[in-house]
């Protein structure tokens, strides 16, 4: 009789029960990481996209023997390449702007899109720099366009690498794309985020820039003959 009363308070007696809680996370660090990345790389398509327009710009006007018409305007060399240059970032800034509201509207968070936006118009320039000095020395389109390959690899390593070194988790970095990246994430930044790259940026600039306003000053090499890369190193 004791079992069989001890037996009935066991059944009477309310088992606990374990707490079940459900949690919902985002998603995780690495994966956010890699969407944050995507979306930099997005936005710098456009820099490599226009880069057409510098050299129907330029080569294209010694092709059609155009060019000495402008030449002969009453306005500087250095300003025409300038002009051009600037023509250039304009639309790649315009189209960077388009992009970044699709990608917006698409889902993806920027946290901070006006400073992602000047990162990767400014990032712009010395590339299209760049463009414009390969075009100026270039004979044609052809030799324009194997310079500007191996250029953009160069670039695009230059941009990217540095980006995954950041996502493996190195912290500082002269790529305008880890800023922008930092800049998509949120990441509180200090002045050891934001000098390196833009001083990269400003010394590409006047290295580019002060090189195609050089050469473009040249009657030999805009108008011809050419010298070899060697001979303006020895005598520039």
């Amino acid at each position: 009789r004791a079992s069989t009363v001890i037996t009935r308070e066991l059944i009477e007696t309310p088992t606990p029960r374990p707490e079940v809680r459900e949690e919902t996370r985002g998603e995780a660090l690495p994966l956010q990481l890699v969407r944050r990345v995507m979306v930099s790389i997005l936005l710098f398509l456009p820099v490599f996209l226009f880069g057409n327009l510098v050299v129907d710009s330029i080569v294209g006007e010694k092709e059609r023997k155009t060019g000495e018409a402008l030449i002969a305007m009453p306005i500087r060399r250095s300003e025409i390449i300038i002009g051009k240059c600037l023509s250039v970032t304009a639309t790649v800034a315009l189209q960077v702007g388009v992009w970044m509201i699709l990608i917006m509207a698409a889902g993806f968070q920027i946290s901070n899109p006006a400073g992602a936006y000047l990162t990767v118009v400014l990032s712009s320039t010395p590339i299209i720099g760049l463009t414009a000095l390969i075009s100026v020395y270039a004979k044609n389109y052809r030799e324009a366009g194997i310079g500007i390959t191996f250029a953009y690899i160069i670039a695009a390593a230059y941009l990217i690498v540095p980006a995954l070194a950041y996502m493996a988790g190195s912290s500082g970095s002269l790529s305008p794309m880890t800023l922008t990246i930092k800049l998509i994430s949120g990441v509180n930044l200090n002045a050891a985020d934001l000098i390196p790259p833009l001083f990269s940026v400003l010394i590409l600039n006047i290295l580019f820039y002060g090189l195609a306003v050089r050469l473009f000053s040249r009657d030999d090499v805009v108008f011809g003959p050419r010298p070899g890369i060697l001979r303006l190193m020895v005598r520039p």
